[in-house]
């Protein structure tokens, strides 16, 4: 059975281990080992992503991105917010449905 996980530099990502998730605090530089070995190791249906350690990792989540698991989402858990995770949503609605769903 695959697992849920959650990347995150925020005590937050702890609060996703309340619920079940497993659960890596990491800084800046872990963040980019610490996700593609999750998505390497087999284990994980989906592998939610601090949007502000994906700077970095665009490049890596457009080409995992086309495979069906696991998926990486980004998610928005720090204060700080860079749009991406919208973006990113906006560009996989884009391609599911051929319409802008989300708007932007």
């Amino acid at each position: 059975m695959h697992k849920l996980a959650v990347v995150g530099d925020s005590d937050a990502v702890l609060a996703f281990q309340a619920i079940g998730m497993d659960a890596w605090l990491v800084t800046e530089k872990e963040a980019e080992d610490t996700v593609r070995r999750l998505y390497n190791s087999g284990e994980y249906a989906i592998i939610f992503l601090a949007e502000n350690l994906a700077g970095k990792l665009m490049d890596y989540l457009a080409e995992v991105g086309k495979k069906p698991l696991p998926a990486i989402t980004l998610i928005p858990i720090s204060m700080e917010k860079s749009g991406e995770g919208l973006e990113r949503m906006r560009r996989i609605g884009i391609r599911a449905t051929g319409t802008d769903v989300i708007g932007g």
